[in-house]
């Protein structure tokens, strides 16, 4: 478990939906959260009409979606093992929307890497050429003067 407070609070998230022993212990021990990279104090903060899991002790808040919304900025760039640069790299956005994104109505941005809401992020329909087919929020759309030529 030590190896799990270097990751993002969505791998967090995503090692939650993996088995009922990780679920528990990750959703009991909120220092794992809280410790994790990328963490931002402000996201700890949940709805109070969440309710817990059966398998969770009264008065514990699972890690859920919302906790994340606008908070946790998923990883998009890695370290390129040849160059030692920083490259964009979309695999945990990429697996968020995969396995969240078409059916919660939840996404992640492109550019920003932010969970947010499906409806703040333009359908490419309405709006036109998305590269790669990554898709960008309305914020990161309408600040990037490269997106923004693109419309």
């Amino acid at each position: 478990m030590a190896e799990s407070i270097k990751q993002c609070v969505f791998s967090l998230f995503a090692l939650t939906h993996t088995c009922h022993t990780l679920y528990t212990e990750i959703n009991n021990r909120k220092r794992l959260v809280k410790q994790s990279a990328g963490f931002e104090a402000f996201a700890s903060k949940p709805s109070t009409d969440l309710t817990a899991h059966s398998m969770l002790p009264k008065g514990t808040l699972p890690l859920t979606i919302p906790m994340m919304q606008y908070k946790d900025q998923l990883e998009h760039f890695r370290i390129d093992s040849e160059s030692g640069l920083r490259v964009p790299s979309w695999e945990e956005v990429d697996a968020f929307n995969g396995s969240y994104g078409s059916e919660t109505g939840w996404w992640c941005c492109h550019d920003c890497g932010f969970i947010k809401q499906r409806i703040d992020i333009p359908s490419e329909k309405r709006y036109g050429y998305v590269p790669s087919g990554q898709q960008y929020c309305r914020r990161c759309r309408y600040e990037d003067p490269d997106l923004k030529a693109q419309l």
